[in-house]
């Protein structure tokens, strides 16, 4: 498959992913917005002094746990698919690389959408810790977990060369096993 015919077969997925991606960033940006809007800097509940910053302090954490836990949940999930994409094709010689590559693009679609979710939920229970404790740390990480979750939007010209690695690195698999 030609890299121009790879694109055109990528355009409508990559459409899908994108409107997946940008809703999940939609979410979380107009959640911020609305709690920045409604609590003004506000806390919802009164605290004593320095007792205030705990469920900020658990979503911080949490956020950078989830930026951690996204890499390594999308290495081992690209990994055991790629294995399996990788026998596949040991036992079916007769499968084409059509058949790689509509796997190679189940297998991106699925490791973007469970690491974009991982940053999405973190970042959600970030701008909770703001509603609750009006704290900017909150604020601050659901921004960055954001900027991070939107770091995830594809693009055919990405999901191609993604592709490309990925069957280099099925081709050595297939070479090693042999």
């Amino acid at each position: 498959m030609s890299d121009s015919e790879l694109t055109d077969s990528l355009a409508e997925p990559v459409k899908v992913l994108q409107i997946i991606v940008a809703a999940m960033v939609a979410g979380v940006v107009l959640f911020l917005g609305v709690v920045i809007h409604s609590h003004a800097g506000g806390r919802l509940a009164d605290q004593p002094d320095g007792t205030g910053s705990l469920v900020t302090y658990i979503a911080t954490g949490y956020g950078v746990v989830a930026v951690l836990a996204r890499t390594v949940l999308a290495s081992v999930i690209v990994a055991n698919g790629r294995r399996k994409i990788a026998q596949s094709h040991t036992e079916d010689p007769m499968s084409g690389d059509d058949d790689v590559v509509d796997g190679l693009v189940s297998l991106y679609r699925v490791r973007t959408i469970v690491a974009a979710a991982v940053l999405e939920g973190s970042a959600l229970f970030c701008v909770v810790a703001y509603l609750i404790e009006g704290e900017s740390l909150a604020a601050i990480a659901a921004i960055v977990l954001t900027l991070l979750l939107a770091g995830h939007f594809p693009t055919c010209g990405r999901v191609a060369g993604w592709i490309d690695r990925e069957q280099r690195r099925i081709e050595q698999e297939r070479l090693s096993t042999r």
